[in-house]
């Protein structure tokens, strides 16, 4: 019997190069990368629902641009995931930080040495904003607890890396802080991949009574939430 490698590469083999792109996706969802199958085990054991208390105060907002406006001024934000600073700037201009950390690795083949000489490029004179290369988990713990008043989660979007910055995040936010974070949705529906963030988000509201208080609505199905704690 073939492995799954060798399987692959004798339907490559076979496939006129212009299919590659669609023939990669449609092998990922049927069979998926060791990455996606841990995911879809993690996501098999959270809840299927959120309870009421955990969502009655969402606010629905177009973008999330737009949930900005909604989120903390003028503190303290750690942006976690940053590629070439693009959100990075919208972070900037519409909540005004005293002071913003952006923190990536920026060591693979996507994001790499590239995206972060332009992130340098935009930010390096700008007081206010540190550049952190490093894994975002690890970032997170070297600073005070109750130190932030906004963290911003854009990283590998898997339920296991963003189940570690929701928790290191809980004890590095304020008591009033807030946690949000991009692709709120199932997943790279074009290239197969499926997410974990929203079964990681759930889990985490459920466990630590947390709250989704924001939520982008983007058609294109990439969304962002915002996490409040309830009052007890």
């Amino acid at each position: 019997m073939l492995s799954q490698d060798e399987y692959k590469s004798k339907i490559m083999e076979i496939t006129p190069g212009r299919l590659h792109p669609l023939l990669k996706g449609i092998y990922r969802t049927v069979i998926p990368e060791n990455e996606s199958i841990k995911t879809i085990d993690y996501m098999q054991s959270v809840p299927e629902t959120l309870p009421d208390k955990h969502i009655r105060n969402v606010s629905i907002h177009p973008s999330r641009e737009e949930m900005l406006t909604t989120l903390p001024t003028e503190g303290k934000v750690a942006e976690l995931g940053v590629d070439e600073g693009n959100f990075s700037e919208q972070i900037l201009s519409i909540t005004e930080p005293e002071s913003l950390f952006l923190v990536d690795v920026w060591e693979t083949e996507r994001y790499g040495e590239e995206e972060m000489r332009k992130v340098k490029k935009k930010f390096d004179d700008l007081a206010e904003v540190s550049i952190v290369r490093e894994r975002s988990e690890i970032a997170l713990s070297e600073f005070e607890d109750d130190f932030f008043d906004l963290v911003y989660i854009d990283t590998t979007h898997s339920y296991e890396q963003t189940s570690k910055e929701l928790y290191v995040s809980q004890r590095k936010v304020k008591e009033d802080g807030v946690i949000a974070g991009h692709d709120y949705c199932v997943g790279n529906v074009s290239k197969g991949v499926p997410y974990g963030v929203i079964s990681a988000v759930h889990e985490f509201c459920i466990q630590e009574n947390w709250q989704i208080s924001h939520l982008s609505l983007e058609t294109d199905g990439y969304r962002s939430f915002a996490l409040e704690k309830i009052n007890s």
